[in-house]
């Protein structure tokens, strides 16, 4: 049986009416205040995260990280680039080092060859 109002409600065991927000206010064990502050507090973080100057901040630091990834990419591969170059020079270096002592072998064959 209803009184006209939502939060009344008739109580058929007693027969009495029932304020439903006036139970849950007094009862300790719902704490109801508590869990809506916490709730509360959960949609005003969400609110401060939706802020458009928040946002905007937001973005213009991943903005520079982005550039800041861009320019480590940049320094990672022309780092490569000098590895490479590195390694060629060693080669060339290990051909010109391999040639030279052929070249002495030659030489010493002929000079062994001449004097014989």
């Amino acid at each position: 049986m209803s009184t006209g109002t939502r939060q009344t409600h008739s109580c058929t065991f007693l027969n009495t009416p029932f304020n439903v927000a006036d139970f849950l206010s007094k009862d300790p064990i719902m704490k109801v205040e508590k869990s809506t502050n916490i709730g509360t507090r959960k949609l005003e973080s969400k609110a401060k995260r939706l802020d458009p100057k928040k946002r905007k901040s937001n973005l213009e630091e991943l903005a520079v990280k982005k550039k800041e990834l861009e320019r480590t990419e940049e320094e990672k591969d022309d780092l490569k680039d000098q590895l490479d170059d590195i390694e060629n020079k060693a080669k060339t270096l290990t051909i010109v080092s391999v040639l030279e002592a052929i070249l002495k072998m030659l030489e010493d064959i002929v000079n062994n060859t001449v004097e014989s």
